[in-house]
């Protein structure tokens, strides 16, 4: 796996030096990578991310779902693996995977989660507020729903081409979509600012900042990404 690993790193390097001449052309009409700069390096949306679910990792505990995978819930380091669930729109290898559509819940068994971690899912689901209906019932009262949707983001050709791209949210639409889901929500907040989101649509990556800081300036009027935090109520009305 280390020897993967610097590989990939390494093919990342010679990527992001032969592109490099071009980040200063302003006749470019076209992108330097149109897949948000994975074989490059470090995406701008899934460094906001990490961020974000770091600042939520107090509350990833008990029995977690997470989607697609279980990168955040194997880096928050405190979850049994027995107890640790994917949920897949398609099947995929592996323990403990649930294969369903989020947004009808009838196809996600009887299961029931005390953390649910949802990162740009939304955005890919055409009836989303169906989405976050399945995301309440599929909690433990007392459980944390928490994730992050696209703002300011190109469109996925991967996603696109397979269920669907279909929404951009702002702090004010995803926040409003979880309160009338009943959630009772704990933080939303964007990530990014304006040279964030320029870098976003071109393909760029963390490593092509000399000055990583600058990502660490927040401008709500330019979020990449929007983050959420919410709780179903111990106690359903």
């Amino acid at each position: 796996m280390r020897v993967k690993n610097s590989i990939s790193n390494l093919v990342k390097l010679f990527n992001r030096l032969i592109f490099r001449s071009q980040l200063d052309d302003q006749q470019r009409t076209s992108p330097i990578n149109d897949s948000f700069g994975y074989h490059r390096g470090t995406p701008i949306d899934r460094y906001y991310i990490k961020q974000a679910i770091d600042s939520y990792s107090e509350h990833i505990q008990g029995s977690v779902l997470e989607i697609g995978g279980r990168e955040y819930t194997e880096n928050c380091g405190t979850v049994d693996p027995k107890h640790s669930f994917i949920l897949n729109y398609v099947p995929i290898a592996g323990d403990n995977v649930i294969v369903g559509d989020l947004s009808d819940y009838s196809s996600l068994g009887s299961y029931h989660f005390d953390t649910f971690i949802c990162t740009q899912t939304l955005n890919f689901i055409y009836d989303f507020k169906s989405a976050i209906a399945s995301s309440y019932e599929l909690l433990n009262p007392g459980g944390y729903f928490l994730g992050s949707v696209a703002s300011v983001s190109n469109i996925s050709k991967y996603d696109d081409s397979r269920w669907g791209d279909y929404w951009r949210f702002t702090k004010k639409g995803i926040e409003a979509a979880l309160t009338s889901s009943k959630f009772e929500i704990i933080d939303v907040r964007g990530f990014g600012n304006v040279l964030a989101a320029k870098a976003m649509f071109d393909g760029l990556v963390v490593e092509d900042f000399d000055q990583q800081d600058l990502l660490e300036i927040n401008d709500s009027g330019y979020p990449v990404i929007i983050s959420f935090l919410c709780r179903r109520p111990v106690l359903d009305e």
